[in-house]
């Protein structure tokens, strides 16, 4: 698999319950491999509250994907309700062995859920506007319409490493790691180590009960 999600609902299965159980709340859905920036917390809380008072069924992560720009599901403010409940449940009832969660969603959402303003979509032509969008609102009316937006890139960070340029503007930072490369735990604390955001003692604590990893501490 090149992904640790592929073929696994899971994460699906547990957005779903989230929404049932906070049916008409907004919550804040995240993965556990997320590192906060301690300076910012109260920035953090003030950010998220912003999107939470607009009118948004999902407020996305972003980062680069399949050599664009896509979505990533390991930060999301989600509307509980009845559309956003569908919308999940629907990428589950699509879901197959050979699935990834956060890529079905993502096809999902550049299909059907569409709430986007199409200038917002640089890849279609001027003069294909209209008919893209005739076809659209009748693909559209079969289908709730899910309201999303993303996050700013320099706040949710969503990358291998993070670079310098964000270290004093980031409020969250969600690592990526490459599968079949050892513990994934390890891995995580190990770059966060190599970028300066944990001391070699942090690093050493958090790793003691895991002896039967190598790590390399400078």
């Amino acid at each position: 698999a090149e992904h640790h999600f592929e073929g696994e609902p899971l994460k699906l299965q547990l957005l779903a319950q989230c929404i049932k159980e906070n049916t008409g709340r907004t919550i804040l859905f995240t993965d556990c491999t997320l590192f906060l920036n301690k300076d910012k917390m109260a920035d953090l809380q003030h950010y998220v509250n912003q999107y939470k008072e607009k009118d948004y069924d999902f407020v996305f992560a972003r980062q680069m994907f399949q050599g664009h720009f896509g979505l990533n599901i390991g930060f999301i403010l989600i509307r509980c309700n009845k559309k956003t409940l569908h919308f999940i449940e629907d990428c589950l009832d699509k879901f197959t062995a050979d699935s990834w969660d956060q890529l079905l969603i993502n096809q999902k959402i550049r299909s059907g859920f569409i709430s986007k303003p199409l200038w917002k979509y640089p890849f279609l032509k001027r003069w294909y506007y209209r008919i893209f969008y005739k076809i659209l609102q009748v693909y559209r009316s079969f289908f709730p319409k899910i309201k999303w937006t993303h996050f700013e890139l320099h706040r949710i960070v969503c990358d291998v490493m993070l670079s310098h340029k964000k270290r004093d503007s980031f409020y969250v930072y969600k690592q990526f790691i490459k599968p079949g490369l050892g513990n994934h735990f390890t891995q995580r604390i190990q770059l966060l180590y190599e970028q300066g955001l944990l001391t070699k003692e942090t690093l050493k604590q958090h790793l003691k009960n895991k002896t039967h990893d190598k790590i390399h501490t400078r």
